[in-house]
């Protein structure tokens, strides 16, 4: 753990003072850290994390039109870097007009990122979540004294799950029926053996937007298997500590853009979900440890937790540890807090 960490911070809309174990949060406009930094850094919607030196730890955006500075780009170690897509920015000093950006294939939960141009060594970045078939924009950052290259994905990450779907084959046709008709983004099912299934939804920032705090239903039908059919809801999420209401019996529910973050002082900041009405096996009212007993992770590194045989809910870009770390936050049963 980092202990003595030099950074500046302008206009900070938080006290930029590391948290206890370490981690440091960028808010307002620039938190530049300049020594070496070993911890998790999160940064604020709208605000710039800058790295003058090296960094090994793993670095989270809180929101889109975030910014990552690295200074020294070949210095940024092991650490993952978890983007939620369009308006995030990474900005790498020292790299020109030429630079290329490749995304490598989605594996073990992560996408690794080439960045390459004529004057540099390739550089590789490990972005959390699937972003092999996302696009890049690399454009100046507009800097003068210290010219690099900003780059951008042109397109959100693929919200990608796993899950099963009891009767389906590879070979079958999916059918998608939205409810309400003229909803938006793209949900789409593609089948695999065994009854497991992989589920997709893109939207634009725009629509992202519209979206917040809200949630879409869809119902998956096997044209091939008609008895094999599923209710599959998708909320998304604001960062605005918005508590998300899923009733027992309404079958798989994914959570998108959303939010477990926690801030300078290491209290709970995100979103919750209320589980009011479920219970466990034993027919009791479900807690914290029952989440706990059925969490798992699905193919895409996802958290996933199993309330019962009928529903589950699928956290997109958060990992089981983080759930497991933030349960008694993340959920409400019954009004309050397990």
């Amino acid at each position: 753990m980092t202990t003595n960490v030099q950074a500046l911070a302008f206009e900070p809309t938080h006290d930029p003072t590391p948290h206890s174990d370490g981690s440091v949060e960028a808010t307002g406009d620039t938190l530049a850290i300049l020594s070496n930094f070993t911890n998790a850094a999160t940064i604020d919607p709208g605000a710039t994390l800058e790295f003058v030196a090296s960094d090994s730890g793993p670095v989270t955006f809180a929101g889109v039109t975030g910014t990552l500075r690295l200074d020294g780009p070949a210095t940024f170690g092991n650490g993952h870097i978890d983007m939620l897509g369009v308006g995030d920015v990474l900005d790498l000093k020292g790299f020109d007009a030429n630079t290329t950006v490749t995304p490598g294939s989605f594996a073990n939960g992560t996408t690794t990122l080439t960045v390459s141009d004529p004057g540099h060594q390739n550089l590789s970045l490990t972005l959390a979540g699937d972003y092999s078939s996302s696009t890049w924009a690399v454009a100046s950052d507009g800097d003068t004294n210290s010219p690099g290259v900003a780059i951008q994905s042109t397109l959100p990450a693929d919200d990608t799950a796993g899950g099963m779907l009891s009767g389906v084959n590879s070979s079958d046709l999916l059918a998608v029926a939205p409810a309400p008709a003229n909803s938006l983004g793209l949900f789409t099912v593609t089948a695999g053996n065994g009854g497991s299934v992989d589920w997709h939804f893109n939207a634009s920032n725009s629509e992202l937007a519209q979206l917040a705090d809200q949630t879409q239903f869809y119902s998956v039908t096997d044209q091939t298997n008609t008895t094999a059919a599923q209710t599959i809801s998708v909320s998304v999420g604001a960062n605005d500590q918005f508590e998300f209401q899923i009733n027992a019996g309404t079958g798989t529910h994914a959570m998108v853009n959303f939010s477990a973050a926690v801030d300078q002082n290491s209290s709970y900041v995100g979103e919750t979900i209320s589980l009011a009405g479920f219970t466990n096996a034993q027919d009791e009212a479900l807690t914290a440890n029952d989440i706990l007993a059925d969490l798992t992770s699905d193919s895409h590194g996802n958290a996933v937790v199993n309330l019962n045989s009928h529903d589950s809910i699928t956290f997109e870009h958060i990992s089981a540890s983080t759930v497991q770390a933030q349960a008694a936050n993340l959920f409400h049963f019954g009004g309050s807090l397990a």
